[in-house]
């Protein structure tokens, strides 16, 4: 978000912190578009490009490969599919089918925000399309939307955690730290949140990485920087207390949230990981 609007919403909360929240909750839902960048490109432009529609919104597909194990890739928040690049040239390269998505008003497609059921929607329609994924690996936000369709019944051998959300009250605690809001829009933001999935129960607990009932996976590697400025490393550390008995967690120092997918050993502890 914008500085000019940050101090907007902090100017508003001084005077009502609900106007606040709500004007938080809007910044809070909104997508964040990036560019592609130039060494994305290539990759890219080498992928079967298809839409399906969710909620009314064109959603850009893409794979690479036939006839080959599929294995599902997840952005996360203020991401776009092109920024797993390397994962896919990669998985590509040894003989994997990676198929991927750019999340609804992310990246190539369509509309202005997204939440974790647009996520699933589109990650069960893959499933359907594709059968059980060999491995899924998810970045960021992406994991806690992941492990969510996992739950749902989503089929993998294999799960990737990187710099992983693990909490979906964190997502809001990082939001208002970042904006310098105080506690009472924070919990003004939870309650519009509440209110905006309405349908669903204790969305803090059924939408949180390591609340029941498990993932059906009995392979998982979690990587986390230390250095990680964006997500703390305590949010795969939740998930792994979890999940000890079936997973490896590696820690990386000096990549934080973004670099750490450009990493040349954490590509080959994560291929490694899929084909053992």
């Amino acid at each position: 978000m914008k500085n000019n609007k940050k101090k907007l919403i902090r100017y508003i909360q001084s005077i009502s912190p609900y106007l606040a929240g709500k004007l938080a909750f809007y910044n809070y839902i909104r997508a964040i578009k990036i560019p592609i960048r130039q060494l994305e490109s290539r990759i890219m432009n080498e992928a079967t490009v298809n839409e399906i529609i969710i909620n009314g919104k064109k959603i850009k597909i893409y794979s690479w490969g036939e006839n080959k194990k599929p294995v599902l890739l997840v952005h996360g928040w203020g991401s776009r599919a092109s920024r797993l690049y390397l994962l896919i040239k990669a998985l590509r390269d040894e003989n994997f089918k990676p198929i991927t998505f750019d999340a609804p008003g992310h990246g190539d497609s369509e509309g202005n925000s997204t939440d974790i059921i647009e996520y699933f929607n589109i990650i069960n329609f893959l499933a359907i399309e594709e059968g059980d994924f060999e491995a899924v690996i998810a970045h960021s936000l992406g994991v806690l939307y992941s492990m969510y369709a996992l739950k749902q019944g989503i089929k993998t051998n294999k799960f990737i955690a990187i710099s992983g959300v693990s909490e979906l009250d964190y997502t809001i605690k990082n939001f208002t730290k970042q904006t310098g809001l105080n506690k009472k829009t924070h919990q003004n933001i939870r309650k519009k949140l509440e209110k905006y999935f309405k349908n669903e129960n204790n969305i803090w607990e059924k939408f949180s990485a390591y609340s029941e009932p498990k993932i059906d996976c009995n392979k998982i590697l979690l990587m986390h920087d230390k250095d990680d400025e964006e997500v703390e490393l305590r949010q795969s550390k939740l998930l792994f207390d979890v999940y000890k008995d079936v997973a490896k967690f590696h820690i990386t120092e000096a990549l934080g949230h973004i670099r750490i997918l450009m990493n040349e050993d954490v590509v080959r502890r994560v291929i490694t990981h899929i084909k053992i």
